[in-house]
């Protein structure tokens, strides 16, 4: 959790976040916190669902997000000012979350029904 770890401990969630749908507050947190319809957590959990992206690629959150070719239209979504994506930021900061969930949005990754389910 170090990359998500860096917004200071609250018992709420911030402004900025709660302010969101409540469906893309959803898969940010889940993303955020690895517990997205992904396979890597079917795999830890024993879930009986397939654990391959539809690219046939291991299912992370990593994969999903850096390296999948389904994703790569939208991948621009997650780029900082500077044209780079750190993983760091767009878990961590309040900017590089923003961009995650446009991603999220555009992608739809991480929705059971989205691009992402092996069904």
């Amino acid at each position: 959790f170090r990359a998500a770890n860096s917004f200071p401990p609250t018992t709420r969630p911030t402004k900025r976040l709660i302010t969101l749908p409540p469906k893309s507050f959803a898969r940010l947190i889940q993303c955020r916190t690895r517990h997205a319809h992904i396979g890597s957590y079917y795999e830890c959990l024993h879930i009986p669902e397939p654990h391959a992206c539809l690219c046939g690629a291991f299912q992370t959150r990593n994969h999903v997000l850096l390296q999948c070719p389904l994703h790569t239209r939208y991948r621009h979504l997650l780029k900082d000012d500077k044209g780079e994506i750190k993983l760091q930021d767009i878990l961590g900061t309040p900017k590089g979350c923003k961009r995650l969930v446009c991603f999220i949005r555009a992608s739809r990754v991480f929705e059971k029904t989205g691009p992402q389910s092996n069904r």
